[in-house]
């Protein structure tokens, strides 16, 4: 058994020798079907008159996320910034990057992360990782505070290791082995010790694990996700 918060549609890795979770996606699920969607929106109502504005729960997360890289792990993103800078300075299409640019695209990517991290490994990103960082890549392209976006592709060529020679990708791999450390705390202050304090729309859905923006589902939904379940995790 793993304690393993798993993210909107991340399942285990099938390659991982674990029986299963410590269940933080089963009580979501039990949270959602116990929460009826049809008071979603007296319920936002209520929330949004009791505040006097408008709440958006996205924008919430992807600040605390921010913030989380910028003030609490300061001293972590100097030290991604200086990795990533060392590996652009030894391809001629990235070496005029500077520090600003790279902290800055580290951040958006890190905050555009769906799921807690990655798990790029010495064989390789899977095709899982690659398919995280893309979207990410494209989430940190969208929020339009990378002068430069092609930094934001350097990056994400970094951590899937897709460089020329073995000794940068083997730098490469010390980057994203230590990216996909940062990224995990990141996540957990800002949802769990950040956003869950701040949206109480419904705090039943503000446990470990859960999505506080996702106002209930269809019972349809809970036994899908029990199928699921027992297919990925039969002996959890």
């Amino acid at each position: 058994m793993v304690e393993k918060i798993l993210g909107p549609g991340e399942e285990l890795r099938a390659d991982w020798p674990v029986a299963g979770t410590t269940g933080y996606e089963f009580i979501r699920a039990l949270a959602e079907l116990f929460t009826d969607p049809r008071g979603e929106s007296s319920m936002s109502r209520a929330y949004c008159d009791f505040l006097q504005e408008e709440v958006d729960y996205e924008a919430l997360i992807i600040g605390a996320k921010r913030m989380m890289l910028i003030r609490n792990l300061a001293g972590e993103l100097e030290h991604l910034k200086d990795m990533a800078g060392a590996l652009a300075l030894r391809q001629l299409a990235t070496r005029d990057f500077g520090n600003d640019t790279l902290r800055r695209a580290i951040i958006e990517l890190a905050a555009a992360l769906p799921v807690y991290r990655t798990y790029v490994d010495v064989a390789g990103a899977q095709d899982e990782d690659r398919a995280i960082l893309a979207a990410a890549a494209e989430k940190a392209k969208a929020a339009r505070q990378v002068e430069d976006e092609e930094a934001i592709d350097f990056l994400r060529r970094v951590l899937e290791l897709d460089l020329e020679s073995p000794e940068e990708q083997a730098s490469a791999l010390e980057f994203a082995v230590r990216f996909q450390q940062t990224t995990g705390p990141v996540m957990a202050k800002a949802l769990e010790d950040t956003a869950f304090y701040r949206y109480n729309r419904l705090i039943a859905l503000n446990e470990v694990g859960g999505e506080p923006d996702r106002f209930g589902a269809p019972v349809d939904a809970f036994h899908a996700a029990m199928v699921l379940r027992l297919h990925h995790q039969r002996r959890a």
